[in-house]
């Protein structure tokens, strides 16, 4: 069983999920470094679907990684034995791998989450994905590529989570209608 979840900007005051998090403590203990921009609904979301991979060796891709300040997030939040690859198609962003002022990511993929050919190849490097996480383009096609691409793939009971699709509903209706 996989979960997909789309997540937006726009506050669910309903929402069934806790509104204290240690993500969100973090986010709020950042006054420094990398840059990290997540809007605060986001926060119960993410743990609601990944404190159940805390502390694991759990294999996590997030797309489109800007200035690095999630990637020290998701390291501070898995820990350690996390495997942690940022994707962005800044090659700037190549500099974050194994930096440990961004959490020493495992990897840093350079290329386009709507480019198939590209996306087939980070399955070919990354042979298990526990989490999915799309923060890249924000492009309505781009999203549907990159679920289309790395759903399947990811590992039984993993988790993909897209955010910022609040400026359209064609994604939840390509996510119900195909997944």
């Amino acid at each position: 069983m996989w979960c997909c979840y789309a997540i937006s900007a726009k506050v669910d005051l309903d929402s069934p999920f806790d509104t204290t998090t240690s993500l969100e403590t973090f986010f709020d203990s950042n006054a420094k470094g990398p840059g990290l921009y997540k809007f605060r609904n986001y926060f119960a979301v993410y743990e609601h679907h990944l404190q159940r991979f805390r502390g694991t060796d759990v294999h996590v891709l997030e797309i489109g990684i800007y200035s690095g300040g999630s990637m020290k997030m998701w390291r501070s939040y898995f820990g350690p034995t996390a495997n942690i690859t940022g994707v962005d198609l800044a090659p700037s962003t190549k500099v974050y791998e194994r930096n440990p002022k961004y959490g020493s990511p495992n990897q840093i993929l350079i290329g386009s989450q709507g480019n198939m050919s590209f996306l087939t190849e980070v399955m070919r490097l990354l042979p298990r994905i526990d989490v999915v996480l799309d923060d890249g383009s924000h492009f309505f096609p781009h999203q549907v590529t990159t679920l289309d691409a790395l759903y399947e793939h990811l590992a039984p009971g993993g988790v993909f989570l897209c955010e910022d699709v609040h400026a359209t509903k064609e994604f939840a209706k390509h996510v119900t209608s195909t997944h």
